[in-house]
């Protein structure tokens, strides 16, 4: 011990140390830590800071909440797209059960039976349709057995059963305006009129497309009052005679109808327009021959273009599309009529129908324009939309022109609307 009146040298004073972290009692074993860098601006450079703080329970929760958030979206997303392919199948029904096609050729006539058996091939594989093919016998007056073959045609005719009529074979306009269809150009060639055709159709209580690989008759006056008939033939009355070996209109149908059956609806009307196109396209390939006249000029022949007419006084057009195997008619049959048991269909339908891949939509173009709206409404909305339906009397007369197609309860609430210009 040190006698108490020594005197002690005191050491330079150091600054303290750092803190040492607090040893917990027990085993020592590896903690991890989760290191959050937060950058802090420092001068002109920016530097990284490292942070020790452990993980809070709220970001685990905020990271579960995201994962739900996105099952929902993705969820949400399938059913936002089975609900635009169900809209969009919707408009795809066709108004006909039953499609038949008559296929007429003059039994003499050899030279089309390579593309009729073309044509009647797409209607009956790629179609569905029924086809049946019938030789125009070439005796003095064939006009009877052919009104009566007609006829026999005619007789399960019905407002949902489409029929098609197709004919190959020549065609003139005689002096007195009648149009006649015979086996050749010949003066004796057995001939019958136009007019028999049309009068077995006129009343049919099916709509009726007729396709004629023919020329249209000079005068078409319209007449009728059941279901709608329409026809398109190979040139007008006035047009010069197709050259031997030049491709024929049953060709331009047949390739038309080959790349139209993809399973969407088109009218006559579209038909038409691709079948001129077609016929365009090639033209502008492979010209046709020029004619000279006795003088050496290139004589003035008219077009054999395509024409499109309708028989009957109501504006509306024939749906085309391939019909499904088992297809059912919209409507009721045999007079009867349920609502509740067509729109149970519908849902259950709906309901059983299997999730549309991304694939098969890629290409999917509604024949109008739709809208996704999002929205939130107070209260319950409900599956009948009549809080919507109350809102939307209460604004402006433009959405008049608006129709909801289908909706998405959310929140949220999401839906379809359709626009309609026309306001129908």
């Amino acid at each position: 011990m040190d006698p108490p009146n020594k005197r002690r040298r005191l050491a330079p004073k150091l600054p303290d140390p750092p803190p040492s972290p607090k040893k917990s009692k027990g085993p020592k074993t590896a903690k991890p830590t989760t290191m959050t860098v937060q950058p802090t601006l420092v001068g002109p450079e920016q530097v990284q800071l490292p942070s020790t703080e452990p993980p809070t329970s709220n970001a685990r929760d905020g990271e579960k909440d995201t994962a739900t958030e996105r099952h929902d979206f993705e969820t949400f997303a399938k059913h936002l797209q089975d609900a635009a392919m169900y809209i969009y199948r919707q408009g795809q029904k066709l108004p006909y059960a039953k499609v038949s096609a008559l296929l007429l050729k003059w039994d003499e006539d050899v030279t089309a039976s390579t593309e009729l058996s073309s044509l009647e091939r797409v209607l009956r594989d790629r179609y569905n349709f029924t086809t049946e093919r019938w030789g125009i016998p070439s005796i003095a007056d064939p006009g009877a057995l052919l009104s009566s073959r007609i006829a026999s045609f005619l007789d399960h005719a019905s407002v949902d059963h489409l029929l098609i009529i197709y004919y190959v074979g020549y065609g003139h306009n005689s002096l007195d305006n009648q149009l006649y269809w015979s086996c050749n150009s010949r003066e004796d060639s057995p001939r019958l009129k136009w007019s028999v055709v049309r009068g077995a159709i006129e009343d049919a209580h099916s709509d009726v497309l007729l396709l004629l690989d023919s020329c249209a008759p000079r005068h078409m006056p319209i007449s009728g009052s059941n279901g709608v008939k329409q026809a398109i033939a190979a040139y007008t009355h006035d047009a010069s005679l197709r050259e031997l070996g030049a491709r024929t209109f049953t060709s331009y149908l047949t390739e038309s109808l080959q790349k139209l059956g993809n399973g969407r609806p088109f009218n006559s009307q579209h038909l038409y327009d691709d079948i001129i196109a077609i016929q365009q396209n090639y033209e502008h390939y492979y010209p046709p021959r020029v004619k000279y006249n006795a003088t050496g000029k290139p004589a003035t022949i008219a077009p054999s273009i395509p024409l499109f007419f309708t028989l009957t006084p109501t504006k509306a057009t024939i749906d085309l599309a391939p019909v499904p195997r088992g297809h059912q008619s919209p409507q009721a049959h045999n007079g009867g009529s349920s609502v509740s048991q067509a729109a149970g269909d519908d849902t259950r339908q709906a309901r059983d129908a299997p999730v549309i891949s991304p694939a098969a939509v890629a290409d999917m173009v509604f024949d109008e324009p739709r809208l996704l709206v999002c929205t939130t409404f107070v209260g319950d909305p409900g599956p009948d939309m009549t809080s919507f339906n109350q809102w939307i009397a209460d604004t402006p007369s433009l959405a008049s022109k608006v129709a909801v197609e289908g909706m998405f309860l959310g929140p949220p609430t999401v839906f379809f609307a359709k626009w309609k210009p026309n306001g129908a």
